[in-house]
């Protein structure tokens, strides 16, 4: 794919849906809907078609005696798409074909404001949608288009392109019509997600929930989920659902116990298995979700045997890492290139900021389990312009650093491009989010925001946490938390609540470790025995001087100190 063809694709959140993928949500949407004994017309719409392969596959799936009773909805706004969609659909054999070249969202709204029925009317008129919507995130749609789509389709946060068509999909739907879409899983667990999750638990019964996790079924690093679901009479507010999950992640396990030839063959049949796909190995579990009307907590889609261990750790614990110590972001610059330098010193001397302002920066690139991989003065170095004055974060005044200023000065334009710093009635040559200056001298635990391994780290060396990392301190507590919590958190028990809870795998196995996932994580008694070894332990590796072997031999008397802390001796099967 060329380069233009990958950033039309980043812009436009367009995303093809593959054959294969394309007859499992066929097959899936007509297992639920019952197609009426009288030649009744049944509307179809797809709001984003494509290249048409999601109408096709039903058609192609639909019995035969009764394809002339489907009316088809096709909308793209795509030029290229749109040709193709419309001349694959010719001569399909069914009672009616509507294809329009719009923006489904423009003319969803647009009926919305109506006070009259337009013409083609499309709110709560069609009996099934199958849908792939694009995922076009904030950063790529840009703050007025997010605030725009967030004002028309109620929804808040971090908004993306598909949470908006699936408001709108909502208005469409008849009662008792039945919704079959591809979207990405990030709405299952991540909290921008809050509002999709209270939209489909009050508006939709959901009929099947497939998490498709990292099987790459889409070119893009787009972790799909198929929801199957059915449009309510009414909103099912202050209730619980239940429905059934299945999902599928790479695993490393050696042994397998199935083979398919592709994934959606994998996950036709509801079974616990490891499965083997070509070269690669998937873990197929499958479950019972408890869906909450309201769209704050997560859907935890876990087996019965990983429910009862995730009970059974919530029952043994004793705090929430969250009220031990706050999990904070890095510094947000957003002017990295002006802020964060490894060259200071190749500047010519009247450009060097004061050494008093520059300070060592931790990043996700010398992230390491235990300790960073760098000493702070091999690090990279951040020009700092705030301290810490009665309490309160102030910013330098530019007059009393001449070299600072002649630094700042040489790039004031692109700084000042940042008008959200002045409208938020601060300086030009600000960091975003510097956080608060006094913290950064305090012991801290940092670690990356996304890591396929857990990488929490000790630091004590006063350096600023960047912004492509996380980082908590202990200043009112005892600092045996510190290495209590930086223990459990390198822990695999820990790592598999992470995964069991938070649903959050990225490609490669990577994590993501978010404020709103580890502030979360349930603490023991820091008085029992078992935490105390985990303390004890953790200092030794930190004091150093461990070789190899003796660190093998400390970690995994860490583990089983984590372990009996929760009164566990197993961890189910990842």
């Amino acid at each position: 794919m060329s380069k233009e063809s990958k950033a039309r694709r980043k812009q436009t959140g367009s995303h093809y849906t593959p054959t294969r993928l394309a007859e499992f949500v066929a097959n899936k949407i007509l297992e639920n809907f019952d197609i009426p004994d009288r030649k009744a017309t049944i509307r179809v719409l797809d709001p984003a078609c494509g290249d048409g392969e999601l109408l096709m596959s039903l058609i192609e799936n639909w019995p035969h005696e009764s394809r002339n009773s489907l009316s088809l909805i096709g909308i793209d706004s795509d030029r290229i798409a749109f040709q193709n969609v419309r001349y694959r659909v010719r001569n399909v054999g069914v009672s009616s074909i509507d294809l329009r070249r719009e923006d489904f969202l423009d003319r969803v709204r647009t009926e919305l404001r109506s006070t009259l029925p337009l013409p083609g009317s499309l709110l709560k008129s069609v009996d099934i949608i199958i849908a792939n919507p694009p995922y076009v995130r904030t950063q790529v749609l840009g703050a007025k288009k997010a605030k725009e789509l967030a004002s028309d389709f109620d929804l808040s946060g971090r908004v993306d392109l598909y949470h908006a068509f699936l408001v709108a999909m909502k208005h469409c739907l008849k009662t008792d019509g039945i919704l079959g879409v591809i979207t990405s899983n990030r709405f299952i667990a991540t909290k921008s997600g809050s509002r999709v999750r209270e939209l489909l638990a009050n508006d939709f019964e959901i009929l099947d929930l497939y998490d498709l996790g990292d099987t790459k079924l889409f070119e893009a690093a787009v972790l799909p989920a198929v929801i199957v679901a059915r449009r309510r009479i009414a909103p099912l507010f202050c209730k619980k659902q239940s429905t059934r999950f299945l999902k599928i992640y790479e695993t490393h396990e050696k042994t397998f116990s199935d083979e398919a030839d592709n994934v959606c063959a994998a996950i036709t049949y509801r079974h616990d298995r490891v499965v083997r796909v070509g070269r690669d190995k998937y873990r197929v579990t499958t479950g019972t979700v408890d869906i909450p009307s309201s769209g704050k907590e997560p859907w935890i889609m876990v087996s019965d045997n990983e429910r009862k261990w995730l009970q059974h750790i919530h029952e043994c614990s004793k705090y929430k890492l969250s009220d031990i110590t706050t999990v904070r972001v890095g510094v947000k610059t957003t002017a990295n290139g002006v802020f964060i330098r490894r060259d200071w010193e190749d500047l010519p001397d009247s450009s060097v900021p004061e050494s008093s302002l520059l300070h060592p920066v931790i990043s996700s690139s010398n992230a390491s389990k235990w300790k960073a991989k760098s000493e702070p003065e091999r690090c990279a170095k951040i020009l700092y312009p705030h301290y810490a004055e009665n309490g309160k974060r102030a910013v330098i005044r530019l007059d009393d650093y001449p070299r600072a200023k002649a630094y700042f000065e040489k790039y004031r334009h692109d700084l000042q491009s940042r008008g959200y710093l002045t409208k938020a009635n601060r300086q030009w040559y600000e960091i975003w989010v510097p956080q608060d200056p006094s913290a950064w001298k305090l012991p801290k635990i940092v670690f990356p925001d996304i890591s396929p391994v857990p990488s929490f780290m000790y630091d004590v060396s006063g350096a600023i946490v960047d912004g492509n990392c996380y980082w908590m301190t202990f200043d009112s507590y005892d600092e045996d938390w510190l290495y209590l919590i930086l223990g459990i958190t390198n822990s695999a028990l820990m790592t598999r609540f992470h995964d069991l809870s938070f649903n959050n795998k990225l490609y490669s196995g990577r994590r993501r470790y978010l404020t709103q996932y580890v502030a979360k994580y349930p603490l023991p008694d820091i008085q029992c025995p078992s935490a105390s070894r985990v303390i004890e332990n953790v200092k030794g590796i930190l004091n150093g001087g461990l070789s190899q072997k003796e660190m093998f031999v400390v970690e995994n008397q860490i583990e089983s100190a984590v372990m009996a802390a929760y009164g566990v001796d197993y961890m189910p099967t990842d």
